[in-house]
């Protein structure tokens, strides 16, 4: 909501919990991520002309980057999960389970405070980019560019 560009991230977990006399273990445990980055489109990008164009590519190229940041910062977390999760070892399997439960709560509330700082480092950005500015100065820089209804 209110974002120019997002990625959603779908996430599963296998492996298989191994009881051995006294202790319990994780075997063969993969977490594995699914991203779905939704970048802007203008429905007619050849309307755009000179500057403005050269703009548009500029802004496109940064919400790119920045949601592959989303990404890679997903992507460590859930390294740090895996190695976690392989070195957890239980008396029994359910006290494991609940281990790892545990871990992954704690990671996923890790990673979205590093996602929110990360916004609000980038929103300072956001708004001095030049794409931004020319839309909400109220115009484009040719006439064939794009027209913005003001507030």
């Amino acid at each position: 909501v209110n974002a120019y560009a997002s990625t959603s991230a779908t996430s599963s977990q296998n492996g298989k919990l191994i009881q051995q006399g006294g202790s319990c273990r994780i075997e063969d445990y993969k977490f594995n991520i699914n991203f779905t980055i939704n970048l802007p489109k203008l429905k007619n990008e050849t309307a755009l002309a000179g500057q403005t164009s050269a703009k548009w590519g500029q802004f496109k190229s940064f919400l790119k980057s920045h949601e592959e940041k989303h990404k890679s910062i997903w992507l460590a977390c859930a390294k740090t999960l895996e190695t976690q999760v392989k070195g957890l070892r239980a008396k029994d399997c359910k006290s494991l389970d609940s281990q790892a439960a545990a871990l992954w709560k704690k990671m996923r509330t890790a990673c979205d405070r590093q996602h929110a700082a990360f916004d609000a480092a980038e929103q300072r950005r956001l708004v001095k980019h030049p794409f931004v500015k020319l839309v909400l100065n109220g115009g484009a820089l040719s006439t064939k560019g794009l027209k913005v209804k003001k507030p």
